[in-house]
């Protein structure tokens, strides 16, 4: 995965920190179709809280995925909305004429920024993932993030008024080809929309790694609540994604928040409250060793 593409995450996905079961997640439109000879999965989010619309772009031309600029949506005019790379200025752009929220057919043209060349965009809408007691899906929903030629799925799930919505599988797919790479399922966890797994790179190896916040019942009221973050590291001796036991315990007691600037180096604060557990580790920096194992920075030590 390109560095560029860290800074296209969630800003809230560099906190490892489990969440209530009642976040609130944006609705995630999910289109697919093409844009002249290049393919297309398109998902759009509408804020209405600021009548903002924005997302992401999975293209088959790109490594990682192209950013949707949040820009303002007026029912009464097209979209026209910037694709971001992290780089200084937008590549490309997507207009689409006419554009309406509910529409189920979407023409329009991309628009390269530098050349000025145009394709023809066709895209169609196949999947509505959203919020509120009368939704009902289940499906598989793109998460924002990619590594290494990699993209990542959580098969969600609601049944109609079901107020929590869950994830019980992740798929791991190679964009190039297609091809299934990895199936990790038997799982019962929160789904928080296209921001379901929380990436960053744990260790200092190019492949990011992610975790999840995994439901619990509490056993004092039997109440719906957040149970330990679990976290999953590349390994890339197998090719495959494993459950890291070491900040799984971590999380038992607190919570973790990676180094945005130095890949597998993050900081611990141990936690309290009803969800957490008296710990051995004590606040500070950690990192990684080559054998995988949590090792605490010295005192004093700095960032390189």
């Amino acid at each position: 995965m390109a560095l560029s593409a860290w800074k296209h995450l969630p800003s809230w996905a560099a906190l490892f920190v489990a969440t209530t079961a009642s976040a609130h997640t944006l609705p995630s439109t999910v289109y697919r179709g093409t844009a002249g000879d290049m393919q297309l999965e398109v998902i759009l989010q509408f804020d209405s809280a600021w009548d903002g619309m924005a997302g992401f772009v999975e293209t088959s031309a790109a490594a990682d995925h192209l950013t949707l600029e949040t820009t303002p949506y007026d029912p009464s005019e097209p979209l026209l909305i910037n694709l971001r790379d992290g780089t200084p200025l937008p590549p490309a752009a997507i207009e689409l004429q006419p554009f309406a929220l509910d529409q189920q057919v979407l023409q329009g043209r991309w628009i390269d920024l530098r050349t000025r060349e145009e394709r023809v965009v066709q895209l169609e809408r196949k999947l509505v993932f959203r919020d509120g007691s009368r939704a009902v899906y289940e499906a598989d929903l793109l998460q924002q993030g990619t590594s290494q030629g990699m993209s990542f799925r959580v098969h969600a799930r609601k049944a109609a008024n079901e107020e929590v919505p869950v994830f019980d599988r992740i798929t791991v797919t190679d964009k190039a080809s297609g091809a299934t790479r990895q199936v990790i399922e038997g799982l019962d966890a929160y789904f928080y929309g296209t921001d379901t797994l929380r990436l960053a790179y744990l260790d200092d190896d190019d492949f990011i790694d992610f975790s999840f916040v995994p439901k619990r019942i509490r056993e004092s009221d039997q109440a719906l609540t957040s149970g330990t973050v679990q976290y999953y590291l590349y390994d890339p001796a197998s090719g495959r994604y494993a459950l890291h036991a070491g900040l799984t315990e971590m999380a038992g007691s607190g919570s973790l928040y990676p180094d945005a600037h130095q890949r597998g180096r993050f900081e611990y604060r141990p936690e309290g409250g009803e969800r957490f557990r008296p710990g051995t580790f004590q606040a500070g920096f950690y990192r990684l060793d080559a054998g995988q194992r949590v090792v605490a920075e010295a005192a004093g030590e700095a960032a390189q």
